[in-house]
């Protein structure tokens, strides 16, 4: 068994316009305060995967609906295979806290770096699993590290045994 690699490369940011608009459109929605976390199965073809039936993961909220819209994860920024677009093996994540709630950046960026932290430590959780999440922080107060890490576990948990395939 190889080493938990406790990193977070930059290739494991999202950050493909494509694919955060498929995430959004078609992922279904996790939430634990204060998190709400989208999220999006990729293939090993790199295809964005229905989220699934929400009914069956406890926890879900109903909000976000998975749609039929259009929309597919292209691998950009990873080594290709001519004739073949390849796939991350990993899951990449995304960190959005709203301006709206906190207005200074140092507090935007201090939960962000949490999260991220949070993320880092736990993504093991999920696996080999490919997974697109967006963490958006939806907390008005700053939450201490222990809570935000709590809340991202219980969503990782969640994901990780509410959808093994």
């Amino acid at each position: 068994m190889a080493p938990l690699r406790y990193s977070l490369p930059k290739s494991h940011i999202l950050r493909n316009k494509t694919d955060i608009d498929a995430l959004v459109e078609r992922g279904a929605v996790l939430f634990k305060y204060p998190i709400k976390a989208y999220w999006l199965e990729r293939s090993a073809e790199g295809e964005a995967v229905s989220a699934g039936d929400l009914s069956a993961v406890p926890g879900a909220t109903s909000g976000c609906e998975p749609t039929t819209a259009a929309g597919q994860a292209d691998g950009a920024g990873q080594a290709s295979v001519p004739g073949q677009a390849s796939v991350p093996a990993f899951s990449r994540i995304m960190v959005s806290v709203p301006k709206r709630s906190f207005k200074r950046a140092v507090k935007r960026n201090l939960l962000k770096r949490r999260i991220r932290e949070a993320w880092r430590l736990n993504n093991s959780l999920l696996g080999e699993r490919r997974v697109d999440i967006l963490f958006v922080y939806l907390g008005r107060e700053i939450e201490s590290y222990e809570r935000i890490q709590t809340s991202l576990t219980s969503i990782l948990r969640t994901l990780a045994d509410g959808h093994a395939e």
